[in-house]
């Protein structure tokens, strides 16, 4: 080893598979490897190799050769181990709590309010070890633990977010209409699709770079096509940047339309007819990925591609639809006539404006508003809109922390120029449902107190907000334990058996059961409970159900079948993994619950 140059060595530690205890321990060995071990270019290919999506992420933000990669893989290093302790800690803490409020994260908003975000890679730590934690390769194991690193994930997400909505927002406020639409406000147009993913996909990695990469990638497809059909030169425009910054004929930009539209239809991307009432369709990277959308999404897709190869199109608030428009007759008197109206839901179908307005039939009344310009709030309030009619849809409901809708609703109240109160008492309900955030709520029902049209209303949630605080403050984090009647014990199953619903063929899991239907009479009435051979007389059990909801089955109507896995957002709150062989391994405060069950 004395032998050989530094530089050889540097390259043996920099193209291993050596981890950080490697080159930690090479490090005592003489004082030579100390110094090679040390350098930056050796700690930099480990931080590479340890964290790749943060490397990448890192490199966006700043330059590789002016940061101390052995300081940074130390920093991420630590703080994963607070993240991992502080996890730890909130089964225990939170296990009594249906659902957790913006205060039980204040730990982890301690550990962001340490370090400037535009001075520190704390956040970039952060988010990065929290989706590597829910993405390792073993989905059946530490099942609690990924449940409430999923919470704080989307708590973290949300508060790192919210500065850059509120930035987008001061943008774009401003801007009641629009008569053309510039290179700024095109950067926009893009921002609104990638906050939206990001904001409503919390746990999931929406990276700006990425879908920006994508779209740049796509433009350059369109690109490639153009050269293959011969419609550019390639000697003399060489880039899409260069066919961009271009004088274009009239013609020219005709037939960069019909190539696009070729390419995109050749690529898959389609509205997505079958399943139009899906959020992912309102996704920009999952609209990428999947390659289907809707009328919004394909339309401002469309429109940030086309201008990358200098096209404008404009986005048009269409009732009932989302169109673009071209400007295609320039020459033309009539300026209603002078725009071309793109459908990209339907292939890029170009139409004329009466051809347009006779979509929406006889009975609409056509004003000016009609095919005026969406701004980019605008276009993003529309995203929102439909995201939240889709999550306060039945499917999404089956969600008892209303995930989508809560998410979509804490967004719109951020961007809600007007002060709607609409959203604001939605949100508030949504809130007080599931218990959480009366401190929130109190301050944003406030908003409307002094509106006598609405003061009955705000009344009536306050008071409703503040008795749940109280309540919510007397509670306390025991667990009280559930025996078994060692005498009359007719309870067949336990907690964590996976179980088949004989009339409705579901599959579930038992996470609690009581010896009769506690039910109030109404329920049992609803329910035809008393239609069952042996009534409300009989072991009812909570059951959590592979379609993502939760039930109160009777004991009669469910038999035991060969344990799989239940894909519900709960299973983590009361199950530590799952066995093949046993069902569901309850985590320390579940067993604590039902201690018979485990004896």
């Amino acid at each position: 080893m004395d032998v050989l140059p530094v530089e050889v060595l540097e390259k043996i530690l920099c193209f291993s598979n050596l981890d950080y205890h490697d080159i930690v321990n090479i490090s005592l060995t003489s004082t030579r490897l100390c110094n090679i071990s040390n350098s930056n270019e050796v700690w930099r290919a480990l931080f590479r190799r340890r964290y790749p999506l943060l490397y990448n992420k890192i490199i966006n933000h700043t330059q590789a050769g002016d940061l101390n990669w052995k300081s940074h893989f130390e920093n991420r290093f630590k703080l994963g181990l607070i993240l991992d302790k502080e996890i730890l800690d909130m089964s225990p803490k939170f296990y009594n709590l249906a659902e957790l409020s913006s205060l039980d994260f204040k730990s982890f908003d301690n550990l962001l309010l340490e370090h400037n975000p535009e001075t520190s890679f704390h956040h970039l730590y952060t988010l990065d070890h929290l989706n590597l934690s829910l993405q390792e390769n073993k989905p059946w194991e530490n099942l609690t633990y990924k449940f409430y690193c999923r919470k704080a994930l989307i708590h973290i997400q949300h508060r790192i977010l919210t500065p850059k909505v509120n930035n987008f927002f001061s943008r774009c406020c401003t801007q009641d209409t629009l008569s053309e639409v510039n290179e700024e406000e095109l950067k926009d147009y893009e921002t609104a699709l990638i906050l939206i993913a990001q904001w409503c996909q919390p746990d999931q990695c929406v990276d700006e770079h990425t879908v920006l990469s994508e779209l740049d990638d796509l433009a350059q497809r369109v690109f490639n096509k153009l050269v293959a059909d011969q419609t550019i030169d390639p000697s003399k425009i060489r880039t899409p940047a260069e066919l961009k910054k271009m004088e274009k004929s009239t013609s020219l930009c005709r037939s960069i339309l019909d190539c696009a539209n070729q390419q995109l239809k050749n690529e898959g991307f389609a509205g997505n007819s079958e399943n139009y009432y899906v959020p992912e369709n309102s996704f920009i990277n999952k609209v990428l990925e999947t390659k289907l959308g809707i009328p919004i999404s394909l339309s401002l897709m469309y429109t940030s591609v086309l201008a990358r190869l200098g096209i404008l199109c404009e986005p048009v608030n269409f009732p009932r639809h989302f169109l673009l428009r071209w400007l295609e007759h320039p020459e033309l008197a009539d300026k209603g006539a002078q725009f071309t109206y793109i459908d990209v839901f339907h292939a890029g179908k170009r139409m004329n404006k009466q051809q347009v307005l006779n979509t929406l039939g006889h009975d609409y009344i056509f004003d000016q508003d009609t095919l005026r310009i969406a701004t980019p709030l605008q276009a993003a309030h529309r995203l929102i809109k439909n995201l939240i009619s889709i999550g306060a849809s039945e499917n999404n409901l089956k969600d008892s922390s209303f995930s989508l809708l809560m998410s979509a609703l804490k967004l719109m109240v951020l961007l809600n120029t007007e002060q709607v109160p609409d959203f604001v008492f939605m949100l508030s309900r949504v809130y007080l449902q599931l218990n959480i955030n009366h401190e929130e709520t109190t301050t944003l029902l406030s908003r409307f107190s002094g509106d006598q049209y609405l003061s009955e209303q705000v009344r009536y949630l306050l008071t409703t907000c503040q008795m749940q605080k109280v309540e919510k403050d007397l509670e306390t984090n025991d667990i009280i334990p559930k025996k078994r009647d060692p005498e009359g014990n007719n309870i067949r199953y336990k907690v964590g058996n996976v179980m088949k619903h004989k009339k409705y063929d579901y599959k579930c899991v038992i996470y609690g059961w009581d010896d009769h239907c506690s039910a109030s009479t109404s329920w049992i009435k609803q329910m035809g409970v008393d239609k069952l051979s042996r009534q409300d007389k009989q072991p009812f059990f909570n059951v959590l159900v592979e379609d993502g909801s939760s039930r109160y089955a009777a004991d009669e109507n469910l038999e035991p079948c060969t344990p799989t896995p239940i894909h519900h957002p709960h299973i983590g709150k009361y199950f530590k993994e799952f066995c093949p062989e046993r069902g569901y391994i309850p985590n320390t405060e579940k067993m604590k619950e039902y201690p018979d069950d485990f004896s």
